[in-house]
């Protein structure tokens, strides 16, 4: 079952979107990567997915594209399980 994701957890993965590696995440937000790391498990967890490239294209796919660049649908095949 796919949940919505908390405010923290959809600012990170919008930064996953922008393209942004963990330790720069952590950066950006003023976190450690570790909390990092622990926000994106519990992305996976709650979007049903095992990679970013997936969680990316179902949180795009659910219309939260907000800040997501045009073509990243079409730099990840989304249309892929």
């Amino acid at each position: 079952m796919r949940r919505a994701l908390t405010v923290r957890q959809t600012q990170v993965i919008r930064l996953i979107a922008e393209g942004l590696i963990n330790k720069e995440i952590a950066d950006r937000l003023d976190i450690s990567k570790d909390t990092v790391d622990r926000h994106i498990e519990a992305i996976f967890k709650r979007l049903a997915v095992h990679t970013k490239a997936h969680a990316v294209c179902v949180w795009i796919k659910a219309g939260f594209r907000a800040r997501a660049k045009r073509t990243l649908t079409d730099v990840l095949d989304c249309n892929r399980k």
